[in-house]
């Protein structure tokens, strides 16, 4: 893969990991702004839309 595709890439998970901390992250009482810990419901969020499993307008 180039740099480019790379870049591409990279930005394409920074803007899902934005979305879905909008989504999922904000409800949660334990949510800081600006934390980028990932919680396991994150975590499984972030795979499952990846995969095509779920979009993010079903979470």
């Amino acid at each position: 893969m180039c740099d480019r595709e790379s870049d591409r890439e990279s930005n394409r998970e920074s803007d899902l990991d934005d979305r879905l901390r909008n989504r999922i992250c904000r409800k949660c009482d334990f949510y800081k702004e600006g934390e980028t810990l990932e919680c396991h419901a994150f975590k499984i969020s972030r795979r499952l839309v990846k995969e095509g499993k779920v979009n993010l307008d079903e979470l």
